[in-house]
């Protein structure tokens, strides 16, 4: 998944960053990484071995709904922090059946929750066509979309799916979902099909066109071949490609010193790297927070 790489190094030089400021309470953080593909059988299997070979304390950033899904039983019978999970599934909080699991980004429902409450003062009669995965993650979206639409004039009116696993692209759900009377396209793919799937948005189809949030980052949308243009979508932080944005402390801090532990300056800038940024930030603001260093004391924290 080549527009989440990034992840994983941004991950990678905020902990290089801490480690050269002193590590937390001391202690340097060992950042141990195997890909998945965002294969959720891979998952698991790439969890187990880091749990009972590599004994890691805790996991963080782990990508993809079904891919946390498949390993949070697992994870929560070996008592193992999943801290910062790479989804917005609605799932996670569950806090009470699963205590070890810790959500890293808003909900993707919140997410729906804020294009209805934009719709409504743009679009009031907004009739609204969804392309989405055909699994837990593409449920977030279609399900909160259900639930926000019921009591006012907006209307889902076509959604089409696709297998996140396959290598096909997303042109013939588009095809089909251009053919209804649909003025909103919810483009709710992921990784690269995202940007893939605005190269087959004709040009004639009038729609206001909504792209993931998990689509957002500047590397992303320069796949997009040109298509991007007037698109929207949802910010939960700060972009290093919005210059209001880079000026910001934090994510000028980020900036700076990302390029001196690992990232290029492109790398820094086109926004994925930035996302692990945060989440290794998540993690460490929580482990220095915690009287002890200890699993259970950290997900008390």
């Amino acid at each position: 998944f080549a527009v989440f790489g990034g992840i994983l190094n941004g991950l990678k030089a905020y902990f290089d960053w801490i480690n050269s400021n002193g590590g937390i309470d001391g202690r340097k953080v060992e950042l141990v990484a195997y890909d998945d593909e965002y294969k959720a059988d891979r998952t698991a299997d790439n969890v187990k071995k880091l749990v009972e070979e590599d004994e890691v304390f805790a996991l963080v950033g782990v990508l993809g709904t079904q891919n946390n899904l498949g390993v949070r039983d697992y994870l929560d019978e070996n008592c193992v922090p999943d801290l910062a999970v790479a989804t917005g599934s609605p799932q996670w909080g569950e806090a009470a059946q699963y205590p070890w699991l810790q959500g890293g980004i808003p909900s993707y429902a919140l997410e729906m929750k804020r294009l209805v409450d934009y719709l409504a003062d743009e679009q009031p009669d907004a009739k609204i066509a969804l392309l989405r995965q055909n699994d837990d993650f593409g449920d977030a979206y279609e399900n909160a979309l259900a639930e926000l639409t019921a009591d006012n004039d907006m209307e889902v009116v076509a959604t089409e799916t696709y297998d996140a696993q396959a290598s096909t692209d997303t042109k013939a759900q588009v095809d089909k979902l251009a053919q209804s009377d649909a003025t909103v396209f919810i483009n709710g793919a992921s990784g690269s099909q995202c940007p893939n799937t605005l190269k087959f948005v004709p040009d004639d189809w009038d729609v206001l066109t909504y792209v993931s949030i998990t689509c957002t980052s500047k590397l992303a949308l320069s796949l997009a071949g040109g298509k991007d243009e007037g698109i929207i979508s949802t910010q939960a932080a700060l972009d290093p490609a919005t210059p209001a944005d880079a000026k910001e402390p934090k994510m000028a801090e980020f900036l700076t010193e990302s390029v001196k532990h690992g990232l290029t300056k492109a790398e820094a800038e086109q926004g994925v790297a930035a996302i692990g940024w945060n989440f290794g930030a998540q993690v460490a603001g929580i482990l220095e927070a915690s009287p002890e260093l200890t699993r259970e004391d950290v997900m008390k924290t």
